[in-house]
């Protein structure tokens, strides 16, 4: 499934921004993920600018290189809502928000509401967090960088691919519409 034209503006303007700061052009693989942290340890502004502008292009930018690598994933991003921005994937229940990934790498530090964690079943947090754990330790100063959250992501995709067996069940929009309300509603005070 094709991105919405909103997030390829994005993306493509975090192409741009990275060619014009760092002399090097994106070209949407993990490889490039790195370059792109490099690029966000440069960033320096008032927060507004950050959310409303860098976040939501490196974001957009680093959906697509997952979308593109660890897919089948499909976009749900309201357009001008970055906190609820969502990559869901097809084929087994796991989602997250790359706005809310790249907000954290930029300000270096946890950033309530916007969704950067792993969106997972209950079910599945248990395999997920031993899959992870494979990897140890991460440095605090490498924790927010985008290769490595790329890492995260794929270890926990090759968990649950695995548990899924050969015939995954696809996983429609609308499962993760009514998990995310869910939490959503776990969230309110009573």
């Amino acid at each position: 499934m094709e991105p919405p034209e909103h997030v390829v503006e994005l993306a493509n303007a975090c192409v741009v921004a990275v060619t014009n700061a760092l002399k090097v052009e994106l070209d949407f693989t993990q490889d490039t993920l790195p370059i792109l942290d490099h690029y966000v340890s440069q960033v320096k502004g008032p927060r507004d600018e950050i959310l409303g502008l860098v976040a939501p292009m490196c974001g957009a930018y680093f959906g697509e290189v997952v979308r593109r690598s660890l897919g089948p994933m499909r976009w749900h991003a309201p357009a001008d809502d970055y906190a609820r921005f969502r990559l869901e994937h097809e084929l087994v229940f796991l989602y997250v928000n790359p706005v809310g990934i790249a907000l954290e790498a930029v300000v270096e530090r946890e950033s309530e509401g916007y969704g950067a964690h792993l969106g997972l079943l209950d079910r599945d947090r248990a395999d997920v967090a031993r899959a992870v754990d494979l990897y140890g330790d991460v440095r605090e100063e490498d924790y927010y960088r985008f290769s490595v959250r790329y890492e995260v992501l794929e270890q926990a995709l090759t968990a649950l691919l695995a548990k899924a067996g050969e015939a995954p069940n696809p996983v429609a929009h609308t499962v993760y519409e009514a998990a995310v309300e869910d939490e959503s509603d776990r969230d309110l005070p009573n």
